[in-house]
């Protein structure tokens, strides 16, 4: 990413990488669960319904994290 910049009090995001550019919005935000979910508002993707998740669970008793990244969509125009 070139650029980000966040408008609706930090819930949507809109995010530059080179010559493209696309919007995000916040669809939760779990402090318990350490994740939050994204989908995206507008972007130059052929897909619809895209929801992205990022969850950080402790590893090692504590002394490490793990990172999951997930993501569900409908690929569009695609048979």
């Amino acid at each position: 990413m070139t650029e980000s910049e966040l408008t609706d009090g930090g819930r949507v995001r809109h995010l530059t990488a080179s010559d493209q550019s696309f919007i995000e919005k916040l669809e939760k935000y779990d402090s318990e669960d350490r994740s939050y979910s994204y989908s995206i508002v507008e972007s130059h993707f052929a897909v619809i319904d895209y929801l992205s998740t990022l969850r950080v669970t402790a590893i090692d008793s504590g002394h490490g994290s793990r990172v999951d990244l997930s993501a569900r969509f409908t690929a569009e125009a695609v048979s």
